[in-house]
């Protein structure tokens, strides 16, 4: 059977059928470039699905991982507004605090 390339409709409702928001247009325009060959492969692509469901997984490992709220250093547990490099600042009820606590 020859590979028949999807639509970026297709790709969009493929990917939207198992869980996956994904730009149809721009999965097309990266294979179509590349001639429908996978990254670093002579040979055309077999499977469009099985590409989706990889970029799906890639997608997952290389999302970032939500941070842990900072909490204001001056213990009232509230969470932290601004950081600016390595100082961090307050409005000057906390940083008063602060400065009473070192």
């Amino acid at each position: 059977m020859k590979f028949q390339p999807p639509t970026s409709a297709e790709v969009h409702e493929y990917a939207a059928s198992i869980g996956f928001e994904l730009d149809g247009e721009a999965f097309v325009d990266y294979y179509e470039t590349r001639g429908w060959r996978p990254n670093g492969c002579r040979v055309q692509m077999k499977s469009w699905k099985a590409a989706v469901r990889t970029w799906k997984r890639h997608a997952k490992k290389s999302m970032p991982k939500p941070k842990a709220p900072r909490l204001c250093e001056c213990g009232c547990g509230k969470e932290c507004n601004f950081t600016y490099g390595s100082e961090h600042y307050f409005s000057s009820k906390h940083r008063d605090k602060v400065k009473e606590n070192q």
